[in-house]
């Protein structure tokens, strides 16, 4: 099930939002998955998360969501512009 508030910046052809910007600790993975699953490859602003992982350790949480969602999924690197 998507959020109404998700439900009503989709239906929107022109929108001043520019981004949806999530934060969540590791644990949150659960309500990841039911925010983003239903998002449409088409959805009309960029997502960005902003997870806690432990520091050292590889993640596999681009997979994960990958996995999930229609979204394209990249995890960044210090040297993306």
């Amino acid at each position: 099930m998507v959020p109404q508030a998700l439900n009503d910046l989709s239906a929107r052809p022109r929108t001043r939002i520019e981004a949806l910007v999530i934060g969540a600790s590791a644990g949150a993975i659960d309500a990841l998955r039911v925010v983003l699953a239903p998002l449409p490859a088409s959805f009309p602003v960029p997502v960005v998360l902003v997870v806690h992982i432990s520091h050292g350790r590889r993640s596999l949480l681009p997979e994960v969501l990958g996995a999930w969602c229609a979204l394209p999924v990249a995890e960044p690197d210090d040297k993306q512009p």
